[in-house]
């Protein structure tokens, strides 16, 4: 299940960055691993892909930032990668740091058809002016292709 992608000024250019594990180059970032986050609050996304889950090639991000009443879905990386995304990879997400309250993220693990074979849920709580949440992801196979 791929939505489309929609963009919104309230979450701001939320597909910044997928990182490798163990401080690799990070891809989507020039390859430089650092990122310019002037002005924006940071989520970092460390997602963990269960052992019985096939190759992901990208991920799906749906976030939902409940006080605003905001969606956004998003791919990181904004193409599929030609390796397989390892366990342990973290994706940051750039939310202007005006914004506050929950936000509620659906991440999707698509395989090399871009189809969603394992999914997840995370959630932060982002305060004003705040600069950087964590949350870890597990990612875990669905029951069918497409995770519906």
């Amino acid at each position: 299940m791929i939505t489309r992608m929609i963009r919104s000024r309230s979450i701001a250019a939320l597909a910044l960055a997928l990182t490798l594990p163990l401080g690799a180059a990070a891809c989507g970032d020039g390859g430089g691993g650092g990122v310019n986050t002037d002005g924006q609050s940071v989520i970092l996304v460390h997602l963990i892909i269960d052992n019985n889950v096939p190759a992901l090639y990208q991920v799906q991000v749906n976030a939902h930032l409940a006080n605003g009443g905001i969606d956004n879905s998003l791919y990181f990386p904004m193409s599929p990668r030609m390796q397989p995304i390892p366990s342990g990879a973290t994706l940051a997400l750039l939310i202007p740091t005006t914004r506050d309250g929950p936000v509620d993220l659906t991440l999707y693990g698509l395989d090399t058809d871009s189809h969603a074979v394992a999914n997840g849920k995370g959630h932060v709580v982002l305060q004003v002016g705040g600069d950087q949440v964590e949350v870890t992801v597990p990612l875990s196979l669905c029951a069918t292709v497409g995770c519906n």
